[in-house]
């Protein structure tokens, strides 16, 4: 069972998901980079990629933390 902190913080990160797609490709990221399942991050860094061409986000800082080609 979920502690209470948990779970108002996986709501929290749910809210800001369903605003902005950027941060849900982010998510998807981080949390295949956290369970270590490497085929899942190439996945969403693809993902994270194509978003990013697509709305001009190539420069944003938090884009280019989770992109491959500038770590």
């Amino acid at each position: 069972m979920k502690s209470k902190d948990q779970q108002l913080l996986e709501e929290a990160y749910d809210s800001i998901a369903k605003r902005d797609p950027k941060y849900t490709l982010i998510n998807k990221v981080r949390h295949a980079i956290k369970t270590g399942d490497k085929a899942k991050q190439a996945l969403a860094q693809e993902d994270l990629y194509q978003f990013a061409k697509k709305y001009n986000l190539m420069k944003d800082p938090e884009v280019i933390e989770f992109l491959p080609e500038f770590q």
